[in-house]
C-alpha cells in the first residue's frame, strides 16, 4: 500500500490480520501480511521545504513489524533498526524524504492481533514572496547606517587634529602680523631719523 506523508499526522490501524495454517477444517489457510510504502506528498512542495519522514508505532499486539529505508519493495533494502530488529511501540523512527520508509507487518500464528502506526512529514515553511527581498533591503539599510556611523566616528576622532591645525595656522598668522608691524615701525623710525639728520645738516650749512 502506498502512503503519502504530509504535514498533518495520519494513522493506519488494523485488528483483522490473521495467520492460520491449512487444516482439515480450513483447507486454504489464512495468511495476512502487509507492507506500506511511505513517500513524500509532492503537493507540500509549493509551501514547504521537506526534511524528514517520521513513523511512530502506536499498536503492536502479536505482530511482527520491521522498518526499511526505500521508496518501494525493490529499493527498501536498508534496515532502519540495528540488527534488523523489530520496531518498538511508542518509538519514533525517521528517514530522509529522498529515501522514504517501508513498513512490513505480519501476524503470529493463530493469535488475535492489533496493529497501528502514525506517519507525518517534518518540513519548514517557505518564506512568503517578497519577504526575502524585504530582508535584503533591511540588511542593506543596516549596513548603510553602520557606514554613516563609522564616518561620524571617524570625523569625531579627526576633530582634535583639525582644531590643532587651525590653532597652529592662527598662531602663525598672528606672529607674521606682529613681525610686519615691527618692520613697518622700524622703517618709519629710520625715515624720521633721516629727516632729522637732513635738517641738522641744512642748518649747519646756512650758518656758514
Amino acid at each position: 500500500m502506498g502512503l503519502k506523508a504530509g504535514i498533518e499526522s495520519k494513522k493506519v490501524s488494523s485488528s483483522e490480520m490473521k495467520y492460520k495454517k491449512q487444516s482439515i477444517t480450513n483447507s486454504q489457510g489464512e495468511y495476512d501480511a502487509c507492507y506500506y510504502e511511505i513517500t513524500l506528498d509532492q503537493s507540500v512542495l509549493d509551501k514547504y521545504n521537506p526534511k524528514k519522514i517520521h513513523v511512530k508505532i502506536s499498536q503492536k499486539t502479536e505482530m511482527n513489524v520491521f522498518l526499511y529505508g526505500g521508496k518501494s519493495r525493490h529499493e527498501a533494502t536498508e534496515s532502519m533498526i540495528a540488527g534488523n530488529n523489530q520496531a518498538t511501540v511508542g518509538q519514533t523512527y525517521s528517514m530522509g524524504v529522498e529515501s522514504g520508509i517501508m513498513v512490513v507487518a505480519y501476524p503470529n500464528e493463530d493469535m488475535e492481533t492489533d496493529f497501528g502506526f502514525e506517519y507525518w512529514l517534518e518540513a519548514e515553511l517557505k518564506p512568503e514572496e517578497g519577504a526575502e527581498l524585504n530582508e535584503q533591503i533591511a540588511n542593506a539599510d543596516i549596513e548603510s547606517i553602520s557606514e554613516d556611523q563609522e564616518v561620524q566616528i571617524t570625523n569625531m576622532f579627526a576633530t582634535p587634529e583639525n582644531q590643532e591645525e587651525s590653532e597652529t595656522a592662527a598662531s602663525s598668522n598672528y606672529i607674521e602680523s606682529v613681525d610686519n608691524n615691527i618692520f613697518y615701525g622700524l622703517c618709519g623710525g629710520a625715515g624720521v631719523l633721516l629727516l632729522a639728520i637732513i635738517g641738522v645738516c641744512y642748518q649747519c650749512r646756512a650758518s656758514k
